[in-house]
């Protein structure tokens, strides 16, 4: 195996325990403090019980970034994906390296793509950005920002000579159909590039030190995307460890920025915590007595009640958004650090998830979780969710109710490598045939592939990855799927309304009830017996079924949802989503099946 040799400045000696990490920097530019810690090296115990993987791939260089899965090359079957440190010439600063792999292990022509000069510990963005029905890999280095073709090629317009030590977001701010490029520089820019190599109207903008990874969403339902970041470096000068959400057009929101604890090393999550319409912010901050802070804001900066939470060494995780105990509303998981690795769970309230947190006891040494968990179904019971997180030397995969799957916790072998981040886990379906596949790297460069003959449940795909998606969205946001109306333009009046279905989780029959206003309401266009739809999704958007499509007179309303009839024949466990619309009204509420 090969050893990575690094300067005597980026060892990390516990002398009380015997034991050396030899760490690796995520980050080009230092800022004195340590957001890695590691206790006292454990006994070590045999490994039994395992899962065994179908392969194991060596790059023999670090990786410090998450696992994605794309179909790169337009086979109909998604590869992965993934940047690495390289050691080819025994300096792991002096370049990085970026893999596709196919699903028998094997790197597809053009890869791996070497780029000499930095190394690469951001997680790759891939979409199509210059619209042409191929997919493209953004990524940059502490040197520059890449774009290649499918094949490897150079992406006319770049590279940019703006370097990084975070992950860019891919998304199209001003809806013309051609993805932007938000990318954190550590010259302390934030940068919106077109697929042309230009700059978007009103970017970059410029904060007091280095930006972190973005997230992009609709946060405020006035039907334009909005960028929130933080400062990820310090300490920092007059304008400190604060968070900032600006307009696809470079202004700033009203009440933004907003002052934290401490820098953002993690990304922001962002989602409909509740399922009242309006969406969350989710985000970590760095506090130097080790007791980092979560906070959760709405779309004004307001910090909602029951928070912040203490989440001790909770600062490297990214936040993770899921329904884990099957309610209908988004919980949040995040890991971090006390006397082992542990998994915290909060509600929206603020309030603890049952038998949440969550300690990952294993042999061996144990530190602060610097990856972001995954919320998926990986045991094929098509019920209920699954955690599955990285450790220091182990991946660990928990039931919502905190027992562990069988076959963890996997001994994945970081062999006494660590650095500022790790490679976070990949759950997904690679070939759609219905079986859920996964992936987990150590932070010493080998990935293992796990295709199994667990039936894979896409409605609990909630968080399969970091950031959330191939384009690092780091936002989870289904419903914005079904409906192009413009929600924020229009009041809901109070006796027009679309209830939450009950019983909610359900099996087999649901009730929801509805009511309609006066015809002569503006919601209806001012018309007579305006035309009423109620019908049912699943997450992807597909539509399960029509309850209603007809012209309703003023009243209140109730219908029955049976997963056993109609359209929705055989329907597996998972979320759904009941949209009623009316005229210029549109609702929806998220409904979960649970067999």
């Amino acid at each position: 195996m090969k050893k990575i040799l690094l300067p005597i400045t980026f060892l990390l000696i516990l002398s009380n325990a015997n034991f050396s990490q030899t760490y690796l920097s995520s980050d080009k530019n230092q800022d004195g403090n340590n957001y890695l810690f590691f206790n006292e090296q454990k006994s070590s115990t045999e490994h039994i019980n395992q899962i065994v993987p179908d392969w194991i791939y060596d790059t023999k260089a670090p990786i410090l970034s998450g696992l994605k899965s794309a179909d790169v090359n337009g086979d109909g079957i998604k590869e992965i994906v993934v940047s690495t440190f390289d050691t080819t010439d025994g300096n792991p600063y002096g370049a990085g390296l970026i893999y596709v792999l196919d699903t028998d292990g094997n790197n597809l022509t053009g890869w791996p793509k070497r780029m000499v000069g930095a190394p690469i510990p951001a997680t790759v963005s891939i979409g199509d950005i210059n619209h042409d029905g191929a997919m493209e890999i953004v990524v940059g280095s502490w040197n520059q920002l890449f774009v290649f073709d499918y094949q490897g090629n150079n992406i006319p317009g770049f590279p940019k000579n703006f370097g990084t030590s975070v992950t860019a977001t891919l998304y199209d701010l001003d809806k013309d159909g051609y993805l932007e490029i938000i990318y954190p520089s550590s010259n302390k820019n934030l940068y919106v590039f077109k697929y042309d190599g230009s700059s978007l109207t009103g970017w970059p903008q410029t904060l007091p030190e280095m930006p972190g990874s973005p997230a992009v969403a609709d946060i405020d339902n006035d039907g334009e995307f909005e960028i929130i970041a933080g400062t990820f470096q310090g300490p920092v000068g007059p304008d400190p460890y604060k968070m900032y959400a600006w307009e696809s057009n470079g202004s700033i929101i009203n009440g933004f920025p907003v002052t934290l604890s401490g820098v953002i090393k993690s990304t922001p999550a962002i989602g409909d915590l509740d399922n009242d319409g309006t969406k969350e912010i989710v985000v970590i901050s760095y506090d130097d007595t080790d007791e980092d802070s979560l906070y959760v804001f709405d779309a004004t900066g307001n910090l909602r009640t029951g928070f912040p939470v203490g989440v001790r060494y909770a600062r490297l995780s990214s936040p993770a958004l899921g329904d884990i105990d099957g309610d209908g509303n988004l919980e949040i998981i995040v890991g971090g650090f006390t006397s082992t690795e542990i998994l915290y769970g909060f509600h929206q309230d603020g309030s603890v998830i049952q038998n949440f947190p969550v300690l990952l006891n294993h042999p061996g040494s144990a530190g602060n979780i610097n990856t972001s968990p995954a919320i998926c179904d990986i045991d094929g019971d098509t019920t209920t969710v699954e955690i599955v997180a990285k450790t220091n030397d182990y991946i660990f995969a928990i039931h919502n109710d905190t027992t562990t799957v069988s076959g963890f916790p996997y001994f994945i072998d970081d062999e006494n490598q660590s650095g500022t981040y790790g490679p976070s886990p990949l759950v997904d379906d690679f070939d759609d045939n219905g079986d859920v596949e996964y992936v987990f790297a150590s932070i010493a460069g080998k990935i293992h592939f796990f295709n199994t003959q667990y039936t894979y449940n896409k409605n609990f795909e909630f968080w399969n990855s970091y950031k959330h998606d191939t384009q690092n969205s780091g936002s989870i946001l289904p419903i914005e799927i079904f409906t192009d109306v413009n929600e924020a333009n229009y009041e809901t009046p109070k006796e027009f309304e679309l209830m939450q279905n009950y019983p909610n989780p359900f099996n087999p029959t649901t009730k929801i009830k509805f009511t309609i206003p006066a015809a002569h309401s503006p919601l209806l266009g001012g018309a007579r017996g305006g035309l009423v739809t109620l019908k049912v999704y699943d997450v992807l958007g597909n539509e399960i079924a029509t309850l209603v499509n007809e012209e309703k007179p003023a009243g209140s309303y109730e219908v029955e949802f049976n997963s056993h009839s109609g359209k929705g024949q055989n329907l597996v466990s998972g979320v759904y989503f009941c949209q009623l619309r009316a005229g210029n009204f549109v609702k929806t509420k998220k409904m979960v099946l649970m067999k």
